[in-house]
């Protein structure tokens, strides 16, 4: 399997959640592969949750904000995916921190995070100029 599954470091979301996404691409489609979805989808959605529950129950995230971001944006069009084909997130968007993330870009910058007016809170692999969009722009088109 892939060494990354199952694992907390960003790289199971981006990997898993790329996956996920490029095999829901594919889904309906008439000749598309019955294989990927066994062998493919629900491996990496079942090795998923360690990553997406590197969320700490604050939004943090143990990486870091840039591995946040970049980590988030990845799930989030894993989550947008899995629930506009599959009409779930099997959990995902469950599993506790998530609920919370899109609230991190204001606890490490101010309330200028969003408009890119804040300044970074200097730790780990901060930098001004960190896009924090992703989980703020799943929940605007998300019906609570």
């Amino acid at each position: 399997m892939f060494w990354w599954v199952n694992n907390t470091i960003n790289w199971n979301c981006v990997c898993s959640g790329g996956g996920i996404v490029a095999v829901l691409a594919i889904q309906g489609e008439v000749d598309a592969p019955t294989w990927a979805w066994d062998e493919v989808l629900s491996p990496l959605v079942g090795g998923v949750p360690p990553c997406v529950g590197a969320y700490h129950r604050d939004s943090s995230w143990e990486e870091g904000p840039a591995y946040w971001g970049y980590a988030s944006k990845y799930n989030v069009w894993m989550m947008a995916g899995l629930q506009s084909v599959l009409n779930t997130t099997h959990g995902l968007a469950d599993i506790p921190g998530v609920p919370m993330a899109a609230r991190f870009p204001i606890y490490s910058t101010g309330a200028g995070a969003l408009t890119g007016q804040g300044l970074m809170y200097d730790w780990a692999d901060a930098h001004d100029g960190q896009q924090w969009a992703p989980f703020a722009q799943w929940w605007v088109a998300t019906p609570c």
